[in-house]
């Protein structure tokens, strides 16, 4: 018999969307209904409150009432997740519903609608409230919703390497908005003057002329977009923009494609404009693209390594350095000393690791002779917390590869040697932050103590660059202007009950450990809080496998032996009087003795402890829960 016979539970780098990392298995199912009389064919059933009545196959308000209720009592069952779809013809106010103790969702327009909730109130009774509703409900269903999707909770953008090697942001991106974007017809955009549609492109002589053209209508406010567009300039510089704001990267005097987000004004006209900022743009457009986008709380599945890919999650960073991208930027110190020269900038001159062209080229120069004071560098500042540790990464390549550099980390006067090749590469350097002023600085020297002499005019490109407090890199963090901060990624599942073993039951993980310092919860079955929880954690070098009830002072630990960072395969197994821990097809300890009762452990939680604190920095390949306690020969099955 397979061992995926008994699982309950399997979550791997899978499909998702954004804030929801599908599951393998179950199979989303719907639980029979819980409410009696959903369509309201009988006026009986359901308790009415002052304006509700029941006719013509629907529930009625009258609007009148500021607060008044239409409930069933005790339909509900504690801590489990619910499906809840139901009709509402809205004339005026809202309609409130609660399955939880506080609101579950509100509605004041009409349309069938569909929402998932954790029930949570002690009373179990479900409750529509009409807040001065005049209008009705009809077709109202509440079923159990058993499936494995995971919750992401984020709430912040962020980057992974995607299928092709790019490094970019996990995004989910919607349908196309502009038509005719690659100009096949001469339709569809209105034209300014000196503008005409043909040969594939939008071509312009804009002298004196400030709109190129632009599409009416097709935007939405407040809305995240990516944009796409390639421009050919023979003179004068263009861009794109809604009607109030110019979209941020998108003016260019250099011909080139160009991509971008941007969150359209919150104006009223939502038209999508080409315009030139000095009235005086020759050249040619094309491939304008322009899709809605979410990038917050979209689950990462990164291939970073290439291969198989897998689920990315790390612990909150911010990118103290303003400009990541823009070496040009005044936040960069260009200097030189000695017979050395100041390095020459060319801003969007290569290929980059995310595939676009926004590398920047360096040219350096250190003069001639050993001294130190002999130098050509670029370097930015930035403050951190005082003694912490703090650590500085970049994305750096060579021209003919076999360039080398000192680079310079955080708040330190000693340098690093490096080599380049003429692939890309992420440089990191890890140290104390000491009291204040804390700085990266990647530049050349022709002598360097404990480096002697080194090539003394090589060419470079960069790009990503980032400092992070933190003893190691995590992804990489855009800016443009400002400090940017990329939350913890959480993944959660509460409600399931039905699908964790109460009595007995097993928790395996296939995960990458990427740091041995401080505490990481990797992942647990729990009541959602620590009083009881059956946990995989690691604490410095070594992981911690915990089971703990409520009745019990205080959690009982198993240490693992001392690891270092890499691939491990581990599970827990538990029933009455029992607890076995494997890791990598040992066996750890079974000493662990303590019981749940039935339906406590309801929620499942992955990067984090069962409060969500403690995050994690690792690449998980696999996640599964039993029902029953595996048996040893299953666990070095599973672990091996």
């Amino acid at each position: 018999m397979s061992l995926l016979d008994d699982v309950s539970i399997v979550v791997t780098p899978n499909g998702y969307k954004a804030g929801t990392l599908y599951g393998v298995l179950p199979t989303a199912v719907e639980g029979s209904e819980e409410v009696t009389n959903g369509n309201f064919a009988t006026d009986s059933d359901w308790t009415k409150g002052t304006g509700w009545s029941i006719a013509n196959g629907k529930a009625s308000s009258d609007g009148v009432s500021s607060s008044s209720y239409l409930y069933q009592e005790n339909i509900l069952t504690l801590n489990t997740f619910y499906k809840v779809t139901v009709d509402v013809i809205t004339n005026s106010g809202e309609v409130r519903f609660y399955i939880t103790s506080s609101i579950t969702k509100t509605i004041n327009s009409t349309g069938t609608f569909t929402f998932y909730a954790i029930s949570d109130r002690t009373d179990l009774d479900l409750y529509i409230q009409s807040i001065n509703f005049n209008g009705s409900v009809d077709n109202i269903s509440v079923k159990e919703w058993t499936a494995s999707d995971m919750d992401v909770t984020r709430a912040t953008a962020a980057t992974r390497v995607d299928e092709n090697g790019l490094v970019n942001y996990a995004e989910v991106v919607g349908s196309e908005l502009v038509t005719n974007g690659d100009f096949t017809t001469d339709s569809d955009w209105t034209k300014g003057a000196n503008t005409t549609i043909s040969g594939g492109k939008l071509n312009s002589n804009s002298a004196g002329v400030f709109i190129t053209a632009y599409q009416s209508g097709i935007l939405t406010q407040n809305q995240l977009c990516k944009y796409s567009v390639t421009y050919t300039i023979t003179s004068g510089s263009v861009r794109l923009g809604d009607s109030i704001a110019v979209w941020s990267g998108s003016t260019q005097s250099t011909s080139g494609t160009y991509t971008g987000y941007i969150t359209v004004d919150s104006s009223s006209d939502t038209n999508l404009y080409i315009s030139s900022p000095s009235s005086n743009f020759v050249g040619s457009i094309d491939n304008i693209s322009v899709k809605e986008v979410d990038l917050n709380n979209v689950p990462r599945i990164d291939y970073t390594g290439g291969g198989c890919p897998h689920i990315l999650a790390e612990p909150q960073r911010t990118n103290l350095l303003t400009y990541s991208e823009d070496f040009s930027d005044s936040s960069w110190s260009k200097t030189s000393g000695g017979t050395g020269s100041v390095p020459v900038i060319t801003s969007n001159n290569v290929i980059s690791p995310d595939g676009t062209q926004n590398a920047t080229r360096i040219v350096f120069d250190a003069g001639s002779g050993t001294s130190n004071s002999n130098k050509s560098e670029i370097s930015s500042s930035v403050t951190a917390s005082d003694n912490t540790n703090a650590t500085a990464s970049i994305y750096l390549k060579g021209l003919n590869g076999g360039e080398q550099l000192v680079f310079r980390g955080v708040a330190s006067s000693t340098y690093t040697l490096i080599t380049l090749t003429t692939e890309w590469q992420r440089f990191s350097t890890t140290e104390d932050s000491g009291t204040s002023n804390d700085f990266i600085q990647f530049g050349i020297r022709q002598s360097v103590s404990g480096h002697g002499v080194i090539n003394a005019n090589p060419t470079i490109f960069a790009w990503g660059s980032q400092i992070e407090e933190g003893s190691y890199p995590t992804s990489y963090i855009p800016t443009s202007g400002s400090t940017v901060t990329r939350n913890k990624d959480l993944f959660t599942r509460d409600g399931i009950a039905s699908l964790i073993g109460q009595t007995e039951g097993t928790m395996f993980v296939d995960v990458k450990i990427k740091t041995i310092t401080g505490s990481e919860g990797i992942c647990n079955i729990s009541s959602g809080a620590y009083a009881n929880h059956v946990s995989i954690n690691r604490v410095g070098n070594k992981f911690q496998f915990v089971r703990n009830s409520a009745t019990q002072s205080g959690p009982t630990i198993v240490d693992s032996s001392t690891i270092t960072v890499g691939n491990f395969k581990l599970a827990i197994a538990y029933k009455s009087g029992d607890t076995a821990c494997f890791l990598n097809g040992t066996q750890v300890s079974t000493t662990q003795t303590q019981t749940f009762t039935n339906g406590t452990l309801n929620v499942m939680r992955i990067g984090a402890d069962p409060i969500g604190s403690i995050p994690v920095n690792a690449n998980y390949n696999q996640v599964q829960v039993y029902k029953t306690a595996l048996t040893d020969a299953q666990l070095i099955s599973l672990t091996s």
